[in-house]
């Protein structure tokens, strides 16, 4: 959205048609070098889905929210469970889904531990308590 200039500034602005055009062509630059970024990215992405049997969108949503904040994070990955248990997402599995309720019970009994381990230390005055043994996992983290 362009933005409207005070009266008092108009006239320190300068717009040249050779001053346009050259900014048409970093922008221009700048896109296509983006673009060739981007197609790396996808190649990138296409190729561990494939190797690794992972479904592209879902790698990608992850890699995105990767980069934001842990709050943002926690919010965004509740309210998708959430709706998704809304939409009955989860009463529709077969056979080869069972797989998915043993990543969400290792996700909750791995952070339920997490959650006693830093009771036990506010309770001991700080000292760490020693943490149980991992459940085993099939899926390395």
């Amino acid at each position: 959205m362009a933005k409207t200039l005070k009266t008092d500034t108009v006239e320190t602005v300068t717009l040249t048609r050779d001053k346009y055009r050259d900014a048409i062509g970093q922008i221009n630059t700048a896109k296509e070098k983006a673009k060739e970024h981007n197609g790396v990215a996808a190649s990138a992405t296409k190729t561990f889905a494939d190797d690794h049997a992972l479904d592209k969108q879902a790698l990608t949503t992850v890699a995105k929210l990767s980069k934001k904040e842990p709050p943002t994070q926690t919010t965004f990955l509740r309210e998708l469970i959430q709706g998704a248990d809304f939409m009955g997402m989860f009463a529709h599995r077969d056979a080869f889904d069972d797989d998915l309720i043993s990543v969400m019970g290792r996700i909750v009994d791995r952070e339920r531990e997490r959650e006693a381990q830093r009771q036990a230390t506010n309770a001991n005055g700080g000292d760490p308590v020693p943490a149980k043994a991992a459940p085993a996992m099939s899926v390395v983290q």
